[in-house]
């Protein structure tokens, strides 16, 4: 743990002491800062504390959460449970299935999964179970038609976890492995895990239906490093379905799953303009002279304007925050000739001088 997280810690321990009801505030704001495992359930421990002493949380409704899969789900669905708690705001009540026992838990209508009642669903398949069993000289339609198969499989456990519980699904695709494979095998065919669990991980993405949610652990996993996604040690001693360092990630990607289910989507990106849009203040920017594209920096800004414009072809909508005069702060989209951002890309602006925090409350309530 860091200095910052160990005084962190210590000021989250003294809110507990004193049943401060900012506890539950500055828990939020260090479980979105979260990246480490101990750090994580160390919060956890904390959040339980305050619940069993008896303060009251905002959480706005219970939830009732059940995992299952090809792992031993303890203690990642403590972390499960945390970030879902803080994060998307539920009392969280979970249910964890046996060691690789989903396909009996989930055929099984007269199963505990189904007595816990759960509303949430998640499945994490099992891996060893993704793979290519024909030979290597097998063509690739039959290589195809295996690995369709576990697709298949994987949506038919979907189906029936929502028929016989009602709930929403939520389905982990499946980590890239890190290792090498003989001569070329990854991209030309499906004999290998690499080839085969892409294949399926694409599939998947075509084919679930409405009430299941894809949670990605193939791009977390890629996102961190395919090498510090996997750690075979803690898999042979006790099973884990991932590194302590990916099973964050995983817990905390499941939160917004959650959320996402039950509050509209966001599609609003909120920009500040000096050094956001643009790498200079608007007072010191001298705009005759200036290029977006002459200097690396500046060509930065100007692909990420382009890649903001790109967000708006898809539905995204922008806004500005800027404490910036009105008049000042337009005059860019409008004259600039670099500017790939113009005035008709803009939703809303509230350039007014004032704070931007203050700015930022008010376009969200508007």
């Amino acid at each position: 743990m860091s200095t910052g997280e160990q005084e962190g810690a210590a000021d989250l321990k003294s809110l507990l002491r004193s049943r401060d009801p900012d506890f539950y505030r500055v828990l939020r704001v260090q479980t979105q800062a979260a990246v480490e495992f101990d750090r994580a359930l160390s919060l956890n421990t904390m959040r339980r504390r305050a619940a069993a002493s008896g303060m009251a949380t905002a959480a706005v409704a219970p939830l009732r959460i059940a995992i299952v899969g090809g792992a031993s789900l303890r203690p990642f669905a403590d972390l499960l449970e945390h970030f879902t708690a803080t994060l998307a705001g539920y009392n969280v009540l979970v249910w964890t299935g046996d060691y690789d026992n989903y396909t009996f838990e989930i055929v099984d209508s007269g199963s505990e999964l189904y007595a816990f009642k759960p509303e949430v669903v998640l499945l994490l398949p099992s891996e060893g179970r993704c793979r290519f069993t024909g030979s290597s000289v097998d063509p690739l339609s039959r290589q195809q038609d295996q690995a369709n198969e576990v697709v298949d499989d994987l949506i038919g456990l979907c189906k029936t976890a929502h028929e016989n519980s009602g709930a929403e699904v939520v389905l982990g695709n499946l980590r890239l492995p890190p290792a090498y494979d003989p001569g070329p095998a990854r991209h030309t065919s499906l004999i290998s895990d690499y080839g085969f669990r892409k294949y399926v991980n694409m599939q998947l993405g075509f084919k679930i239906p409405h009430y299941v949610h894809l949670l990605d652990v193939e791009f977390l996993a890629n996102r961190l490093g395919t090498l510090r996604s996997i750690d075979e040690r803690t898999w042979f001693e006790s099973k884990q379905p991932f590194s302590m360092e990916l099973a964050v990630s995983v817990a905390r990607e499941f939160s917004q799953i959650v959320y996402s289910m039950r509050h509209p989507a966001k599609k609003v990106v909120v920009l500040d303009l000096d050094n956001t849009l643009w790498e200079e203040s608007l007072v010191t920017m001298v705009w005759k002279a200036s290029r977006l594209e002459r200097l690396p920096s500046r060509e930065a800004f100007r692909s990420f304007q382009e890649y903001l414009l790109s967000l708006t072809e898809r539905g995204v909508l922008l806004a500005v925050c800027s404490k910036n005069d009105h008049e000042r702060a337009i005059e860019p989209f409008v004259s600039h000739p670099e500017m790939v951002l113009r005035l008709a890309n803009i939703v809303t602006s509230r350039p007014t001088g004032s704070p931007n925090r203050r700015i930022f409350d008010r376009l969200r309530s508007s």
